[in-house]
């Protein structure tokens, strides 16, 4: 018995020091890796030498309004963007551009996740989604240019 009422309050303690995994990952893990490819994708586009067939300003454009409003739906919702790593070989399937390339598969992702959401993001859902879908849409139109 007197075992037991010492390990309790040294598995309190530790449990303390050392950050949950719960606590570490964020609510909305599909809009937080979609923010990131997305801002990656934006830096592509930016550096690349050419204009993605006429399309890379409105690729651009597309990716800043879905960035700020993805980024506005997760402060609503008390789970800011402080960042994001993603899963070790996530880009394998890619020769090139894989940050534009990916973005596409997490923006659907992120529209998903804010559709089945059971809240609407303090007004923040329906823009979102439009702003993800139209950046969804500018994308797609650059990568048939990607080579």
């Amino acid at each position: 018995m007197s075992r037991t009422l010492l390990l309790v309050p040294a598995i309190a303690a530790v449990s303390m020091l050392l950050p949950g995994r719960a606590s570490a990952e964020p609510k909305y893990p599909h809009l937080h890796h979609a923010l990131y490819e997305m801002k990656e994708a934006h830096k592509q586009l930016k550096e690349a030498g050419h204009e993605f067939g006429g399309h890379r300003e409105k690729a651009l454009e597309g990716l800043d309004a879905a960035i700020r409003q993805t980024e506005k739906a997760l402060e609503a919702a008390g789970d800011p963007y402080h960042g994001f790593k993603p899963q070790e070989g996530a880009y394998h399937e890619y020769k090139n551009f894989v940050h534009l390339r990916h973005s596409v598969v997490e923006m659907k992702e992120a529209r998903r996740e804010l559709k089945e959401a059971p809240h609407d993001y303090k007004g923040h859902r329906d823009l979102a989604i439009r702003y993800i879908d139209y950046a969804i849409e500018q994308v797609d139109k650059c990568l048939p240019y990607c080579k």
